[in-house]
């Protein structure tokens, strides 16, 4: 029923305030990611359930670090998050409960009109980056004009998609929007393992990027010893051959996908980059939302992504913007 919002009329509630989400002070220790997720003051079995109610946001976490920024930060940018609950078109499904599936996605179930969040958050930043992704692919899925013909209503690609997310996690790394809540020096060390992150996942990506082409070539493989091999190639670590590849659900999920997340991270750089000489820092300018919606969203799938990329940043699509994050 979740899933599809088809409740008893009965069970509607009118939407809670977001507010909730985002206002909490931070505290400085959940900053730290090496701590484990602490429980917050409210237990996250005692939230009530969502199940049915379409267009709702509900945060028993009144003072967490995951609730702060979301709202205000795609405020900023122009997106009125309240709105979009009170019309129904995003419903958010945020926390953990018994029972429930334990990953986090965003679907959209129909483009312009009706965008889906399921999340499983925790007190720590890894849940931040989360749910500022998924409502990347929100805001996306939300964008795409309901005049295109059926077909085109979509993303312009996976990549393109994932590339507009990835970049929306990227945010508070990226930009000062925890500057008020978080001291100097510790925002600065945040900021500064961005470059870090990105090197992790690029080697990560090609790793089981490798590894999956290479066991559909060669299906007798031992999985095991390819693992062992590619990371050993990509990681410059060699353990005893396990089977930690079976750990990454894409394989099975979504099979001959994860280049899609590669390939977005290529162009998240690109069309970043592009959007920051266009707007300056993007969590500032209010007129980020209707540049974007304009010039990606809006156009679903009726341009090609490389054609959209030229299109978008003047330039053919490039590596080099990823290249010079490392500089």
């Amino acid at each position: 029923q979740f899933l599809w919002g088809r409740a008893p009329a009965a069970r509607r509630e009118s939407p809670s305030d977001f507010a909730s989400l985002v206002t909490s002070p931070l505290r400085e220790e959940a900053f730290s990611r090496a701590k484990p997720a602490q429980k917050a003051p409210h237990e996250v079995g005692s939230w009530p359930s969502l199940r049915g109610l379409r267009g709702t946001a509900r945060c028993p976490l009144q003072k967490t670090f995951t609730c702060i920024s979301p709202k205000s930060m795609y405020n900023k940018m122009g997106y009125d998050v309240d709105k979009m609950l009170s019309e129904g078109k995003l419903t958010l499904d945020l926390f953990p409960r018994k029972g429930k599936n334990t990953h986090g996605f965003c679907f959209g179930v129909e483009a312009g009109k009706d965008s889906r969040i399921l999340a499983n958050l925790t007190n720590n930043v890894i849940s931040l980056d989360t749910l500022n992704h998924e409502m990347g692919h929100c805001v996306y899925d939300l964008g795409i004009s309901t005049n295109l013909p059926f077909l085109d209503k979509r993303a312009a690609s996976p990549a393109v998609t994932e590339a507009i997310a990835m970049m929306m996690g990227d945010i508070i790394k990226r930009e000062n929007i925890l500057s008020d809540i978080v001291p100097a020096e510790s925002l600065e060390k945040f900021k500064h393992d961005f470059v870090e992150a990105e090197a992790g996942f690029i080697a990560k990506s090609l790793l089981i990027i490798e590894f999956e082409r290479e066991l559909y070539k060669n299906p007798e493989t031992n999985p095991a010893d390819l693992w062992n091999d590619l990371r050993s190639k990509y990681l410059n670590r060699s353990d005893i051959a396990d089977n930690e590849w079976a750990t990454i659900p894409h394989y099975l999920s979504h099979p001959a996908y994860y280049q899609n997340y590669f390939r977005a991270n290529v162009m998240k750089a690109q069309i970043y980059n592009y959007l920051k000489s266009e707007l300056g820092e993007i969590t500032e300018n209010k007129a980020s939302a209707e540049f974007m919606n304009e010039n990606i969203f809006e156009l679903g799938a009726s341009i090609d992504e490389y054609e959209l990329i030229k299109k978008l940043t003047g330039e053919e699509f490039s590596a080099k913007d990823m290249i010079n994050i490392f500089e």
